[in-house]
Parts: structure tokens; C-alpha cells; sequence
């Protein structure tokens, strides 16, 4: 269905900003409340019963973990006020206008929140691409008259000098990234959070944990959840809305501090004299920012009521974390500017004419559609240039040609690459299901010539070799995009308005070697090329720590046009985690593989699938062949 939106930019043209800040605020009324306001978290039976433990009854030890207590909640605390709020949403409005072309919002999204809000606890998850994602949320609630939402902000915030203050006034509490094994730490955390979603009413945190540099979807955190559907089993809420809620941008403020910290550069230390420069660096265009408010996901429809059980707590908390990270990729749309990406980040060639970059666009943008989601505007020549115009940092147009930018002297050479790849990969969550469907076809082809076609499994059965191939990529490519769909059943279904192959004769598939096709496969190539140099610099075993195997493999790819892949250490430590996490390397005193069979069976897989895109893509570094290849893959 076509998601609407208006533009609170434009609907509020008849006010000026301070006439907009100082207007009656009245969110809907909490009708919920059946617990004491001012709930003790410091003497709430489980707060009390960690320091009963932590002290083994020892009463000056019961006294410092109480004096500990205190100095953790004030820490933790927001000091929301509506002064506050106001005066920040003067300088925020401003700052939108001058940065922005629109802010667009869907009506309904907005509704559903208004029907809920007062009524039910409200947790609102937005994704997280840039630090702007939570001051947006805060200002469309207040535009809306909605409840404003207690937000979990990460630590570095708090030691911005004036910063930490003002977040805090207008609704930031502040949770340390890390605090391993500090029970009393995680307990008052979580105690509070239960005091905040009952007397506040709305929570709102990051479910991917932090900003995804890549671009791509992170997996989903389920430690905060957890805190909600604990509160919900022991019965101290009768429910809980989750609210997805998709934040996209056109320009990410952040993109080149993003590209950098990819190719390996430290995060710089958040700081208020950092903060106030990037302000006055910002004078050029960012294009839309598109706000999708997605439906509710309750818990009392997802979660038992289960007390007194961790254990399935934390597995019905990693269940519906899955659940609303799933919401969240069906509800982001894709930006135009990604499919432009798409070309540059999948070829050698710099440069295309405007008409060769429309009809890409328009075959990717087809197949989006195809999957009922929506691009955020409608490809035309129009639209194409003001896309290109807003991303002038990267691409220049010239006499009907669109090339890519060098970098500024003294910048990686790779950096503007690296920036496209960003945005490549917001359209991952729609493009990578369909590749590695494709390439499941073009693998189960090779083995299924020497099979009589009697015993050949329908390509939807799920025994099928195409099956098996695509849950074998899966696993490989799951670090690099969580979001694949489970089965190649769930990767294939909504694909019918485009096809990527067709039925021929006697049942055999044959894949459509297009624009579209070539494209996919080019979009998984460079990935799992980066893999099997990475699980062949582990078999070598001349590497002996982590940072080594990454510079190895880093050096390898010099020689490619897809170097900017080579050097993606968010890609490669991702992959490595998984190897590690799968018990197949251990990193403690130097690179130690535990189990070369399985490195060895991972290194053929993927060489098979290197092999056979190539013999798909014969050229697969130039453009692509109008032609047809036969995969006789059983339909």
C-alpha cells in the first residue's frame, strides 16, 4: 500500500519558529497509571535484593553499594522541562529549515500514536543513522502534540559541556555503553526504565545499539527490550506498544566522519567545541528527511507472562527484538540517491549518462516496488537531478554525464567510493534478498547438470538444491546483511512483478542476464571476495592477531576497483566475529584456527560462488550483456 506523507516544514509557513515553540502543548492524558509517581527506585524490592547479595550482609559494604546507588541514578536521570524542550525546539526548527527541503511524515503513522498514546505504555523505536534521529523524533512529537518520550542516550553525550545539560532537560537519561558484570549498575538501569514507561508513559531507544556507519540494518539488541518485557510478565504494566519508527535521510550529516571511521580513522571524542564547528561547516543542502511510523507491536500479543523466569524472558526479549527489526526494514523506504549509488559501487566505470543512470535506476526502482516497499521519490529526470545536485560532494555533472568526485587532497582515494557505498547499502535490506536469490539459481545450475531430471526437486520445494544454497549463503552473508529473509521461499515470493528469470522448456529456469541481474550479482561479489581472502590469510596462519589478518587481507585488495571493499574494517571484523563466535577461530594469544575443516569447506564454498558469477558475468568489471543464461534449476 502507498505510504502518504505531509511536510511539517511546509504546514507550518503560516507561523513563525517562535510562535511554533511557544504554542499550547497538550499531549493526551495518561489513563494508565495505577502505580505510585514517585516510585522509590533505590528501595524497590530488586534493587534492594542486588545489595543484599552484592553486600553478603556486611553493613558498611550494604552502605557504599548504597551511596553507589545514588551516585548511578544520578547519573542516569533526566530533568525533563517544558522550558527546555521549547527553546531547544527553536534552534532545531531553525537549524531543519536551513538544512533541509522538507521533513515528511506519514498521517497515519501519526494517528495510530495518537490513538494509543494515554492509553497504553508507548516504546518508540526509531533506526539509528545519525545523531539527529532523536531531536527529529522529540520535534514531531511536539509538532503533533504527542506525549514526549524519555529517551536512552549513550554516555558520550553526557560529558558535552552544556550539551549533557540541555539533552537532559528535554528528556535524555544516560546509559553507559559497557558495564560487564556490574549487577547493581544493570539493575537500578532497569528499574528505572520500568519507573519511566509507567509514569512517563513513553520511552523511546536505539534497537541496533548505536548509528549504523555502513548504512546497512544492525542486529537487533535485545537488553532493553528485555527490560520491557520484564516489566510486562511480572505484571507491573497490563501492556506495552512498540512503535517502529523509520528515520531516513536523503544526505546523512554524518556521511564523510562515517566513510573515515569505515576505512579505519578513530572516532573523534564527542565534544560541544567539536559540535558547535560541524554546525558552522553546515551550509549546503541535505535534501528530505522522511519519518515512516510504523503499526504497533504489543506484548501482550508477543510475550507470556512468565515471573521469576529469565530464561524465557530473555528468549521471548530476543524474539520481539527480531520482530521489530523486521517491522523496521519493511517500513524504511529507499532512497532514490541508493539506486543511483548502485551503479558506481557495482562497476569500474566513474562516470554514466544521465539516460544510462535513469534506466538503472528505473530497473532497481521496479523491483523495489515489486516488493511493495517504496522509493522515497518516484525515478524521472527531474528528481534524478535534484538528487545528484543535493550529493554535489560526490558526483559532478557534466554535458549530460554523471561522474564521481576525487576526493579532497589529502583524503583517502577511496573515500567517495566508500561514502556511495554507504548509501549502496541503504538499499540493502530490499536488493540483497533478490541477489542471493539469483545466485542460489546459478549455483544449484552447476550441480544439477549431472542429475537425472526425474529426481530433480521443484525450485520452491524446500530439499531443493537452490534451497540449500541459499541458507549456505545466508549464514555466510548474515554479518554483512542480518535482514535476509529466513528461507529462499521468503527471498523469492514477492519478486513476480519483476522477473529475474523465467521458465523455459521441460522445466528448466533460466536467469535474465540484465541490467537488474548483473547488478545484484555485482552488489555480492565484492563481499564475498573480501571473505575468502579473509579465510584464506586464516588458513595461511602467518597472521597473529585480528589487526593483522585485517591489514593482510586490506593490502590484497589494492590491486581491485573494489578496493573501497578491502578496505571496510566494519565488514571484515563482522565477518571475523562470526567465525569466532561460531567457534572456528579464537583470537588469545595470537590467531588460532580451532576448526580448518570447516575454514577449508568455507573457502570452496565461497570459490565456488566467486566462479560462478563470473562465468555469469564474463566481464565482471565492465557493463552488462543484454543476454540469457540457462540454469537448470527444476521449477
Amino acid at each position: 500500500m502507498e505510504t502518504s506523507y505531509e511536510n511539517i516544514l511546509c504546514t507550518r509557513l503560516e507561523k513563525s519558529d517562535f510562535a511554533w515553540v511557544t504554542k499550547e502543548y497538550k499531549p493526551p492524558r495518561r489513563q494508565f497509571i495505577n502505580f505510585n509517581e514517585s516510585e522509590d527506585i533505590l528501595n524497590s524490592a530488586p534493587v534492594t535484593a542486588v545489595i543484599e547479595q552484592l553486600s553478603g550482609g556486611d553493613v558498611e559494604r550494604m552502605r557504599k553499594l548504597k551511596k553507589n546507588g545514588e551516585e548511578i541514578l544520578k547519573e542516569l536521570c533526566h530533568t525533563k522541562q517544558l522550558h527546555w524542550v521549547r527553546w531547544t525546539g527553536l534552534v532545531l526548527s531553525k537549524l531543519l529549515r536551513r538544512l533541509y527541503n522538507a521533513v515528511y511524515v506519514n498521517p497515519e503513522g501519526i494517528e495510530n500514536l495518537r490513538n494509543i498514546s494515554g492509553s497504553t505504555p508507548v516504546v518508540l523505536l526509531p533506526t539509528h543513522r545519525s545523531y539527529a534521529d532523536f531531536l527529529v523524533i522529540s520535534y514531531i512529537m511536539f509538532h503533533y502534540n504527542l506525549p514526549l518520550p524519555a529517551i536512552a542516550a549513550g554516555m558520550d553525550f553526557k560529558g558535552m559541556a552544556g550539551v549533557g545539560e540541555l539533552l537532559r532537560n528535554c528528556g535524555a537519561f544516560f546509559i553507559r555503553r559497557s558495564f560487564g558484570t556490574d549487577k547493581l549498575y544493570w539493575t537500578i538501569v532497569s528499574e528505572y526504565m520500568k519507573s519511566q514507561l509507567i509514569e512517563n508513559g513513553t520511552l523511546e531507544f536505539f534497537i541496533e545499539g548505536t548509528r549504523s556507519r555502513s548504512g546497512t540494518f544492525l542486529s537487533p539488541k535485545f537488553g532493553l527490550v528485555s527490560v520491557i518485557t520484564e516489566a510486562f510478565s511480572a505484571g507491573r504494566v497490563f501492556d506495552a506498544a512498540f512503535v517502529p519508527v523509520s528515520v531516513s535521510y536523503d544526505r546523512v550529516l554524518e556521511e564523510t566522519l562515517f566513510a573515515r571511521e569505515t576505512e579505519g580513522t578513530m572516532k573523534p571524542q564527542e565534544s560541544t567545541s567539536g559540535l558547535l564547528k560541524a554546525l558552522s561547516t553546515l551550509k549546503e543542502n541535505y535534501g528530505n528527511i522522511f519519518i515512516t511510523i510504523g503499526n504497533p507491536i504489543y506484548s501482550s500479543q508477543h510475550i507470556p507472562r512468565l515471573p521469576g523466569n529469565p530464561a524465557g524472558n530473555r528468549e521471548t526479549a530476543e524474539r520481539l527484538a527480531e520482530t521489530c527489526i523486521n517491522a523496521l526494514v519493511d517500513l524504511t523506504p529507499v532512497p532514490l540517491f541508493s539506486l543511483v549509488s548502485v551503479q558506481f559501487t557495482t562497476s569500474m566505470v566513474s562516470q554514466a549518462s544521465y539516460i544510462q543512470l535513469l534506466h538503472t535506476v528505473n530497473e532497481l526502482s521496479d523491483l523495489v516496488v515489486g516488493q511493495h516497499s517504496r522509493i522515497t521519490q518516484k525515478p524521472s529526470l527531474s528528481t534524478l537531478k535534484d538528487c545528484l545536485t543535493v550529493h554535489k560532494n560526490l558526483v559532478r555533472v557534466c554535458n549530460g554525464t554523471v561522474s564521481i568526485k576525487e576526493p579532497d587532497q589529502g583524503e583517502s582515494t577511496t573515500l567517495n567510493l566508500q561514502m556511495l557505498q554507504i548509501y549502496t547499502n541503504q538499499a540493502l535490506h530490499r536488493l540483497a534478498a533478490p541477489a542471493t536469490a539469483v545466485l542460489s539459481v546459478l549455483l544449484a545450475s552447476a550441480d544439477e547438470d549431472d542429475i537425472i531430471e526425474e529426481d530433480m526437486n521443484p525450485v520452491l520445494d524446500q530439499s531443493s538444491l537452490v534451497e540449500q544454497y541459499y541458507s549456505a549463503l545466508r549464514l555466510v552473508l548474515t554479518p554483512e546483511m542480518p535482514a535476509l529473509p529466513v528461507n529462499f521461499r521468503d527471498g523469492i515470493q514477492q519478486y513476480q512483478t519483476k522477473p529475474l528469470w523465467t521458465e523455459q522448456q521441460r522445466g528448466t529456469c533460466s536467469v535474465n542476464r540484465s541490467t537488474v541481474t548483473i547488478l545484484l550479482i555485482r552488489l555480492l561479489y565484492p563481499v564475498l571476495k573480501v571473505y575468502s581472502c579473509i579465510v584464506h590469510v586464516l588458513l595461511s596462519q602467518k597472521c597473529n592477531t585480528e589487526c593483522d589478518v585485517i591489514q593482510t587481507v586490506r593490502n590484497l585488495g589494492d590491486k581491485y576497483w573494489y578496493r573501497h571493499y578491502f578496505r571496510n574494517l566494519s565488514s571484515q571484523s563482522n565477518f571475523l566475529k562470526k567465525l569466532k563466535k561460531d567457534n572456528v577461530i579464537v583470537f588469545d594469544k595470537g590467531c588460532r584456527v580451532k576448526n580448518g575443516a570447516v575454514l577449508e569447506e568455507t573457502l570452496n564454498f565461497l570459490n565456488k560462488c566467486l566462479a560462478t558469477m563470473k562465468n555469469f558475468d564474463c566481464d565482471i568489471q565492465s557493463g552488462c550483456l543484454q543476454q540469457t543464461v540457462l540454469c537448470h534449476s527444476k521449477l
